[in-house]
C-alpha cells in the first residue's frame, strides 16, 4: 500500500507539477490516503439466481469529449430512438441485442490504454489536454489503473485482471477499448449498430452478417 501511494504521488508530481502550481497540485495528493473499504449493494431483481454483489477527476474531464468520436457510443434511450429513426432499414433485415460477458473484468488494461492514446492522437486538435503530453496521459492511466487496493473483511486485495468496476473512469475506457475492437470487426453488411457501454443493439443485412460481426 505504501508504495503504491508514494508511486502514484510521484506520478502526479512528475506530470502534473510541470503544468500545475504547488498548491493545486497538492490538491491531488492525499497526505494520509486511507485503503478503499469494499461494500456491496444488493440487485434485487436478481435475487432468484442468487444476489450478485458488486463493489462499487481530472483524466475523466480531459478524455470525456473522446466518446464524442466512439460512433457506437450512445448515453440513453432518448439518444437510440433518435439514431435508430434517421436510419434506413431495409424490411427483410435481422436484428439483434447482446451484450459483453464480464466486461470491465475482461478488458486488457494495456490495450485500453493503447486504444484511448490512439483516439486522442486522431482528435487531438478538439481535445483540450491542459498542457498535458500523451506520455503524462498515458503514465497517469497505468498509475491509476495499478493503484486499486481495497480492503474487505480486514483483508487487503489488488486487482490483477481488468477494469475495476468502481473505478471513476472504467466506463470510458471499457467503451474506447471495445470500440478498437468494433472499428476492426464490423462487416459492410451491418446497416445499424449502437452500444450503451457493454449492451449492443445491431441490425445487419443477413443473418449471416450478424453473425460474422
Amino acid at each position: 500500500m505504501t508504495k503504491m501511494c508514494e508511486k502514484l504521488r510521484n506520478t502526479i508530481k512528475r506530470t502534473l507539477g510541470r503544468v500545475m502550481n504547488t498548491k493545486t497540485v497538492k490538491r491531488f495528493s492525499l497526505a494520509c490516503p486511507v485503503v478503499p473499504t469494499y461494500y456491496a449493494l444488493v440487485k434485487t431483481h436478481k435475487i432468484p439466481e442468487g444476489i450478485d454483489l458488486r463493489h462499487l477527476l481530472f483524466l475523466v474531464k480531459l478524455l470525456s469529449p473522446l466518446l464524442h468520436h466512439v460512433a457506437a457510443h450512445i448515453v440513453n434511450v432518448e439518444e437510440f430512438i433518435t439514431a435508430l429513426n434517421r436510419c434506413e432499414i431495409p424490411s427483410d433485415t435481422c436484428y439483434a441485442s447482446f451484450d459483453a460477458v464480464s466486461l470491465y473484468t475482461n478488458v486488457n488494461n494495456t490495450e485500453a490504454i493503447n486504444a484511448v492514446l490512439e483516439l486522442l492522437r486522431r482528435h487531438h486538435e478538439e481535445i483540450h489536454n491542459f498542457g498535458m503530453t500523451e506520455e503524462d496521459i498515458q503514465a497517469l492511466l497505468e498509475t491509476i489503473l495499478k493503484c486499486n487496493i481495497f480492503q474487505f473483511d480486514g483483508v487487503f486485495y489488488a486487482q490483477k485482471r481488468g477494469l475495476a468496476m468502481g473505478l471513476r473512469i472504467a466506463p470510458l475506457l471499457a467503451i474506447v477499448y471495445l470500440d478498437r475492437i468494433e472499428r476492426r470487426s464490423l462487416t459492410q453488411g451491418i446497416v445499424f449498430y449502437k452500444r450503451y457501454i457493454d449492451d449492443v443493439f445491431v441490425i445487419g443485412s443477413t443473418a449471416l452478417d450478424l453473425y460474422d460481426t
